[in-house]
Order: structure tokens, then sequence, then C-alpha cells
């Protein structure tokens, strides 16, 4: 749907343009510019007036007329360069199919309608996983980053409404164990290996920290009640470094330590990672004791 709608935007910005192209073509003056050089000298010719057709008329010293004509020029292949695209856009539109949602629907098999519309439609925008219960909803504001879970279980916690991050969100197109949709294979396999050991979590929950928002990768509960915040970092440029050590300054103001309550794990350079390192780190944090 987006390609279509992108050709149609495109293509309707196009026929914009050609109508203001040619309004200021209607208020451009006579003729066709002819620029000739002698040396180091050059000279400007109105060429395409009716009494200069058959005797060119030097314009050289009016500058106005040489620029307007100039513009003329310019304007006369933007616009033929213009055409050729509209029609080539023309043509491409008329050979999509529809993409549109109902079209769409009325096309799959028998009693694919009786199913949950969610299901079918865009779920990468969507996330709409049971379990976590991520949400969009502008009612529910980014937290605190909380050092103890109090009051309730951590099932009852990862269960509740919480405010997903939308950054990048056309890069979610990876399914997580639970059902709902991930960044990389990468992060599906941690997630998975947090199902794997029963670990309760919320997966790229929007937090502030003195009037930033941040978004750790997950944020889960070990068993005595400690929340801990894992960052799993992807191949990486300057950019993403520089947002890496920004986060972990905030993480600090928060009481959020590296060793202690936060870890790190990492994509190597191929974008692999390795399971046992992975384990391994999540035993250290959350299951201490198995190290004893």
């Amino acid at each position: 749907m987006a390609g279509y709608k992108a050709i149609e935007k495109l293509l309707s910005d196009l026929k914009k343009q050609r109508r203001m192209i040619n309004i200021e073509l209607c208020r451009m003056p006579e003729g066709k510019l002819m620029i000739s050089s002698n040396g180091s000298r050059l000279s400007c010719f109105d060429i395409g007036s009716p009494n200069s057709r058959k005797s060119p008329k030097g314009i050289g010293r009016d500058k106005e007329r040489v620029c307007k004509l100039a513009r003329k020029a310019y304007l006369q292949e933007e616009l033929a360069r213009m055409e050729i695209n509209i029609r080539q856009l023309e043509h491409a539109l008329a050979r999509c199919v529809p993409l549109d949602e109902a079209d769409l629907l009325k096309s799959m098999p028998k009693h694919f309608d009786t199913l949950d519309v969610r299901h079918l439609v865009n779920p990468a925008m969507q996330n709409t996983g049971k379990w976590p219960n991520p949400s969009r909803d502008p009612s529910v504001k980014p937290g605190y980053p909380a050092l103890r879970l109090e009051g309730i279980t951590a099932q009852e916690w990862a269960e509740l409404p919480y405010r997903e991050n939308t950054k990048n969100l056309e890069h979610k197109i990876h399914r997580a164990s639970r059902g709902f949709w991930a960044r990389s294979k990468s992060e599906v396999l941690v997630t998975g290996e947090y199902d794997r050991q029963g670990i309760f979590y919320r997966y790229d929950e929007v937090l502030e920290i003195d009037g930033e928002f941040i978004s750790p990768d997950i944020r889960g509960v070990r068993a005595d009640g400690c929340f801990i915040y894992h960052e799993h970092l992807g191949l990486q440029d300057d950019g993403y470094t520089a947002d890496t050590i920004r986060k972990l300054i905030l993480y600090r103001r928060a009481g959020i330590v590296l060793g202690k309550n936060l870890f790190v794990t990492f994509d190597d350079e191929y974008g692999g990672i390795s399971m046992d390192l992975l384990r391994a780190s999540i035993d250290a944090m959350y299951f201490p004791g198995r190290l004893s």
C-alpha cells in the first residue's frame, strides 16, 4: 500500500509542478537564447523572435532579457523531462493492483473473513501479541526507571499496558516467540531465551530519565524483585555507539549500573550472536546462585 500511495503522491506532485512551470512559461518573453564564443568573449543572441529568425539579434547588453530567456530554456528542458516521468508513473500506476484493505480481504481464501482482521492487516505496525502487552495509548505515560518491583507479582507487572518505543516501527518485522514483533533476529533469540527460562520482562519499553526518553531492549524482573536492564548491541557504527554511550550515562543517573542491575550483550562483527555467552550473561544477572 505504501508503494502505491508513494507513486500516487509523486505523480500528483509532478503534475502540480508541471502546472506551475507552464504558468511561468506563459509569462516569459518570446525568443530563444543562443550563446556563441569567440575566444574568451561570449556573445548572446535572440534567435527565436519573429524578427530575429533570419538575422539573430544581439542582446548581450540586455541582461534582464538574457536571464529570462536562459530561465525559459531551463524550464523547457525541465518540463520535457517531467513529461517523460509523468508518462512513466501513469503507466506504472495503471499496472498496479489494488492494495486497499477491503479489496485484499475479498481476495482471501474461503472463511478467512471469519478471523480477527488485526491478525491479517499490517501486524508489524500493531504488535498485538497478548504478552507482553504493549500499548501506544497516549494516556500511558513513560515511567521513571524503578530499581525494584513493589506491590504486584512479576507476571502481573509484565502483563500491564506500557508505552512501547515506536521509533523505526517499520523495522519490527521479526516475530518473537511470545507473538510480538522485534527489530532483529538477534532480539528474537534474546527474548526467546528469556521465555525459555521463565523470566518476566517488557520489550522495548519507553522510560524517562531527567526529561529524556530511553528504551531498554529488555527490562526483566529477578526472583528477588530487582529489575534487571538488558541492552543488546547490534552492529556498531558511530551513531549507534554514541547512542549507546548516552544510554549508559542516563542509566547511571537513575542508579542502573553495569554489572549490578544492567548488562550488555552484543552481535559479533558478522551480525551473529553467541547463545552460550547470552545464557551465561542471563545466568549471572538473573540466577547468580547457579554460579556458586
